[in-house]
């Protein structure tokens, strides 16, 4: 037990309490890679994003995807501690996967 806390002590003083180059360099490296890493992860979301707009738009722009969405996020809130319970799944993946299964029928349908 002592010498995890000689260890911990001793890691914080060289991280964050060291004012010396290597400690300000390796602090500037680590922020421009966490940088560089939010903004490939905001890109890919995007584009993502983006293709699946471009197919929900070829395919479910109509009235029925629409009765879908709002049938099936009300029968998740009135069902909700239900599906918990048998699920142990988050409602709004879920939700979303309910969505997801509904655009690839209509897909398929749709060719």
């Amino acid at each position: 037990m002592f010498s995890s806390n000689r260890f911990q002590l001793a890691f914080c003083n060289r991280v964050f309490l060291d004012t010396s180059d290597s400690g300000i360099v390796y602090w500037l490296i680590a922020g421009v890679v966490i940088g560089i890493l939010f903004v490939i992860t905001g890109l890919l979301i995007i584009g993502i994003g983006y293709q699946v707009g471009k197919i929900y738009r070829k395919y479910c722009w109509d009235i029925i995807s629409i009765i879908v969405a709002i049938m099936s996020t009300a029968i998740a809130i009135y069902l909700g501690d239900w599906i918990k319970s048998v699920i142990p799944i988050n409602l709004i993946t879920l939700l979303l996967l309910v969505h997801a299964i509904y655009i690839g029928i209509r897909c398929y349908v749709k060719d």
